[in-house]
């Protein structure tokens, strides 16, 4: 009797559907908003209680201090800003906020992060120049890299690496903003630190953060005004808190115009100054 000469086992076919089924699904916009909302709430409600407008004048510790916050997207130096009593506690937010959510965006040459390396640092991505074929393909592939990295490594953010690299972030970012605004503090007595709370802020931007970057949806936080306020030529206004945007689909594909997620908070100043 003649025996058959088995060849490989072909496996099964596995569709796209299959595997990305079992991705948590992405939140809707109206979620993504609630989420970010809370906390530059937050943010906003820290400065307001921690922080009073006063008059005084800048010494050069002073000067020193207040650049390593400076966002170059205010409208006026942010030394001179920060000399105009009307407008302290809205720059502080302007600051703090920026301090914060910088840390949680990825970055191809980012410095500590709040959020855990493996999702911190942008892939490289070398010929990404080219083909506008190579370059959709790439854009498509970088938003499944990301939720599929954030899904196989749930537990990233208590991994040693991550929790070094999360507290060094952590402590830049106290230390830079209660040593540049320390003479902005409130003198009442209050039950918990500055510090501290600010401590707590930046640990719920790094969860947030890990939720920004798990969705397939290219999201970024924007500094930039309305177009309404651009054609304002009789007033100046400044961007307090951010906005967010999403650049590309679920499919990561690329959004012909940045679609509005959460509208950023700006301010009239032409009127306080």
């Amino acid at each position: 009797m003649s025996q058959r000469r088995s060849g490989p086992i072909e496996p099964a076919p596995v569709s796209y559907s299959t595997w990305n089924n079992l991705l948590p699904q992405p939140l809707d916009d109206e979620a993504l908003a609630g989420t970010v909302r809370s906390l530059l709430d937050q943010i906003g409600l820290h400065v307001d209680n921690m922080y009073a407008k006063k008059e005084m004048q800048l010494t050069e510790d002073m000067l020193d201090a207040l650049a390593g916050l400076d966002t170059n997207l205010l409208p006026s130096a942010l030394p001179d800003m920060m000399q105009i009593p009307a407008l302290q506690i809205f720059v502080i937010k302007h600051c703090m906020a920026y301090a914060i959510v910088s840390r949680i965006v990825p970055s191809e040459d980012s410095p500590a992060s709040l959020v855990p390396p493996q999702i911190a640092v942008l892939p490289s991505r070398d010929g990404v120049q080219g083909e506008e074929k190579r370059v959709d393909a790439l854009q498509e592939a970088y938003s499944q890299w990301r939720v599929l990295t954030a899904y196989l490594f749930p537990d990233s953010r208590n991994q040693e690496l991550a929790t070094s690299e999360r507290h060094k972030a952590t402590m830049d970012i106290v230390n830079t903003v209660s040593t540049a605004f320390a003479n902005w503090e409130n003198n009442h007595e209050v039950g918990e630190s500055s510090r501290d709370r600010l401590g707590r802020l930046t640990e719920l931007a790094s969860s947030i953060g890990v939720m920004l970057l798990s969705q397939a949806s290219s999201l970024q936080f924007t500094w930039r005004m309305s177009s309404r306020h651009a054609r304002d030529d009789s007033a100046e206004y400044m961007v307090v808190l951010p906005g967010l945007v999403k650049l590309s689909d679920e499919h990561g594909r690329a959004l012909r115009h940045a679609q509005t997620v959460l509208r950023p908070v700006t301010q009239k100043i032409k009127d306080r100054i």
